[in-house]
């Protein structure tokens, strides 16, 4: 009797280790522009936090009818280090324990937040005390930063912007 042999299916050693460098190959050409991508989200997802922790402070102003501050945690121009949304109930003009709206923690590791103030105050109509300008620096140089203007008028204007 003749007996029909089998046929085996699969891959050689040498299709393996092909096919594992041309994934090696692959993952080495998009990992550069994936990790540009999550920095870029990075400075997105913080650059919308600042805006909107400057946003409820004057809606807050406007809604309480009265003067409502946004500082810098460290009380000086480095805001990286978290800022807060306060009312200055005593009016001495000082942040007090217990005073706060909110408090928004450290920006993310590799971001730099600067300002040129370290605090303004929206009045009850939502004008704000001062115009101020903050920097949102990313250590990642392929990444557009982002320059935040806050203007007498209270509006919040951000424009892609080079870190020096």
């Amino acid at each position: 009797m003749n007996q029909a042999r089998e046929k085996q299916s699969g891959f050689t050693i040498m299709e393996l280790l092909l096919a594992m460098v041309i994934v090696g190959i692959l993952a080495g050409l998009a990992l550069p522009s994936f990790s540009r991508a999550i920095a870029n989200n990075k400075v997105t997802s913080n650059a919308n936090e600042v805006i909107g922790a400057f946003n409820l402070a004057r809606s807050e102003a406007a809604q309480r009818g009265t003067r409502i501050n946004i500082s810098s945690i460290s009380g000086d121009t480095n805001w990286a280090g978290g800022f807060r949304i306060w009312r200055d109930a005593n009016g001495n003009g000082a942040y007090d324990v217990g005073e706060e709206i909110r408090v928004f923690e450290a920006i993310d590791s590799g971001l730099a937040l600067t300002g040129t103030v370290a605090g303004i105050n929206f009045n009850a109509v939502g004008f704000a005390s001062a115009a101020m300008t903050l920097n949102l620096c990313s250590d990642e140089a392929s990444v557009d930063d982002r320059q935040f203007d806050v203007a007498l008028s209270g509006r919040v204007n951000v424009d892609q912007f080079n870190c020096p």
